[in-house]
């Protein structure tokens, strides 16, 4: 993970706990999703957070969504 997106995570959840007082369970769930996805996106893109295009996203889902067992539904 870039250094730069370790500052924006800790910022983002600051925020998120200031603003709209989210539970520590929350936070901690944001911060893990945010960062699994940082580490993906310096790892196989090249790119930090502030970088991140829609195409990347829908990678990323496609990443993590390999293989499961869901399914779109109607």
């Amino acid at each position: 993970m870039i250094e730069t997106d370790t500052q924006l995570l800790d910022e983002f959840c600051d925020h998120l706990w200031l603003e709209d007082g989210l539970s520590k369970n929350t936070l901690e769930a944001y911060r893990r999703d945010l960062r699994l996805y940082a580490e993906w996106l310096a790892r196989e893109r090249k790119l930090g957070l502030l970088g991140t295009r829609e195409q990347d996203l829908s990678a990323y889902f496609a990443f993590r969504y390999a293989g499961s067992k869901l399914r779109a539904t109607s």
